[in-house]
């Protein structure tokens, strides 16, 4: 866990990780216990924002995250979901 958190704080990276490994060997419960760790140590004053890679596409779950955590708001008839869609294309 103190090298996970060496290799996140190193200035010259994006704080954007991703724990990859097969299954069953603890790459849930450590990013767990990292995210919990530190955000009762308020080492991210930022906060920390968990996403699931099942389950809801990740691009509206940082939509959803951006409205309920920022309090961004997307116009009314704007739609999430096509949007992530259309964005795929661009990339």
């Amino acid at each position: 866990m103190v090298f996970l958190h060496q290799q996140l704080q190193k200035t010259e990276r994006v704080a954007i990780a991703s724990i990859t490994g097969m299954g069953g060997i603890g790459k849930t419960e450590l990013a767990l216990q990292y995210a919990r760790l530190h955000l009762q140590q308020k080492t991210y004053p930022g906060g920390i924002c968990w996403l699931e890679r099942r389950g809801v596409d990740v691009g509206i779950q940082i939509i959803n995250f951006a409205r309920s955590q920022l309090n961004l708001n997307p116009p009314e008839d704007y739609d999430p979901e096509t949007q992530v869609r259309s964005s795929r294309y661009c990339f």
